[in-house]
């Protein structure tokens, strides 16, 4: 009789574990962050024939939002969310602080692609300011 109860007891806690871990298995991770993430759009056309001495050239410019800020790093680096991926840019001229740079904030990058696919950005406009971070003038 007592087999049998243990028996029942450890069928019924394997189905109990296995129903456990397929339920956090279909659940899928959990993105915790607070930052609302809105993708750049592409440049509809390019037409500077790759000018590398066009500064307003589709090449020289990067533009998205800020989803990270690396500000201890020797230059700053800043992951920039683009239409079609992320990249990585290194910041160059106190631009950072300058402009009072938040995670969230909407970016045009002035700059060019260096190595290992990095954008080096020299110059930084704000184009819409996210969330009212404490270098913000943002009353949001």
């Amino acid at each position: 009789m007592a087999a049998k109860y243990v028996g029942r007891l450890a069928r019924s806690l394997a189905l109990v574990g296995i129903v456990a871990f397929a339920g956090i298995g279909l659940a899928g991770p959990r993105d915790t962050s607070l930052t609302p993430v809105a993708f750049a759009s592409v440049a509809q056309s390019n037409d500077n024939n790759d000018d590398r001495s066009n500064d307003n050239s589709e090449e020289r410019q990067l533009r998205g939002q800020v989803l990270e800020i690396w500000a201890d790093m020797d230059p700053p680096e800043i992951l920039v969310a683009t239409l079609g991926e992320n990249v990585w840019a290194r910041v160059y001229n106190e631009q950072i602080p300058r402009n009072g740079l938040n995670v969230g904030d909407h970016v045009r990058l002035q700059g060019e692609y260096g190595e290992k696919n990095v954008f080096d950005a020299y110059e930084i406009d704000v184009t819409d300011r996210c969330c009212g971070g404490p270098n913000s003038n943002d009353n949001n």
